[in-house]
């Protein structure tokens, strides 16, 4: 795992700013591992995890899909 110091300084830097931090980029290029390592992080200096949200929309994207693919619905709400 390769520790992306500059995104976390950024992060450190935002810790607490009260606003929503929202980390976006191209698919497979580390969002996901950095917003974990920060997690790990808060959690050292003693952040609660209940008050550490960590939402991976890809997995609730692919549960959508194969919701609607399992129920047979899948075709019947494409929109073209």
């Amino acid at each position: 795992m390769i520790k992306r110091e500059t995104y976390l300084s950024k992060l450190r830097e935002l810790k607490d700013i009260q606003i929503i931090k929202v980390v976006a980029g191209v698919r497979r290029c580390g969002k996901s591992t950095l917003l974990e390592l920060y997690r790990d992080e808060l959690l050292q200096l003693g952040v609660a995890a209940e008050n550490i949200q960590f939402y991976n929309l890809e997995v609730i994207v692919v549960r959508y899909f194969l919701h609607f693919v399992t129920c047979g619905k899948f075709h019947s709400n494409l929109t073209y």
